[in-house]
């Protein structure tokens, strides 16, 4: 190493222990800083070491969380995330929630990640097998056969969960074997219903068949009075 390196190196050194050095004892004293590098600098020659200003802020973890809380993306660098934020809090950007539950409040199944389609086909009772896009359908199609159930007349018990299918046959003193499927449940019900309906039409053909009888017998009557 050449002495002027040698020298330059040195220079720089003492230069910034200096520097130091002034603005702990301006810190101490409450002196304006300014001025002691300043005569530093006029003394001899070299400019004063700044300061590195370290700028405190949240941590990766911290922002992440914040974001976490907020229902949004947490990926990409640091300054990404603080933007993010910013951006949020500033109501440029909503949480992705808002527009699912928007979304899902008005029928569209195709916002739903594949967890939640198979929670909503399990409550319908529907088949869990398939792609998102096959999950989607069955659930559309399903809503589009119990909007038009509920035109006709009677129960859509294809549209009733397993737990309301139970309670359905208990109230009408049921009985559910151990094994027994939706499907069986299903079957219960609609058998029932139409035995119930039988029983309604008997009742009607009887109430007609004495209807009728009255009716020749009041005729047999006014025969025998004219006679």
């Amino acid at each position: 190493m050449s002495n002027t390196t040698l020298s330059t190196k040195l220079a720089s050194f003492i230069n910034g222990q200096m520097t130091d050095f002034l603005n702990q004892v301006a810190e101490k004293h409450s002196i304006d800083a300014t001025t002691l590098l300043s005569e530093w600098e006029s003394y001899t020659g070299l400019k004063p070491k700044t300061k590195k200003t370290v700028v405190k802020g949240p941590t990766m973890k911290e922002l992440r969380e914040k974001l976490k809380g907020v229902n949004l993306p947490v990926s990409g660098k640091k300054q990404d995330l603080i933007d993010r934020l910013a951006d949020f809090e500033s109501g440029k950007i909503k949480p992705k929630i808002l527009d699912t539950a928007s979304a899902i409040a008005a029928g569209d199944y195709s916002v739903m990640n594949v967890k939640t389609l198979k929670e909503k086909l399990k409550e319908k009772g529907l088949k869990l097998s398939g792609k998102k896009s096959e999950l989607v359908k069955r659930l559309t199609e399903s809503d589009n056969e119990t909007e038009s159930d509920a035109e006709e007349e009677g129960p859509n018990y294809k549209s009733y969960t397993v737990k309301k299918l139970r309670e359905e046959l208990k109230v009408r003193g049921l009985k559910v074997k151990t094994g027994d499927k939706k499907e069986d449940m299903i079957k219960y019900l609609e058998d029932d219903d139409r035995h119930m309906d039988d029983s309604g039409s008997e009742s009607e053909s009887e109430s007609e068949s004495e209807d009728s009888d009255c009716e020749t017998s009041d005729d047999d009557e006014d025969g025998e009075n004219k006679i």
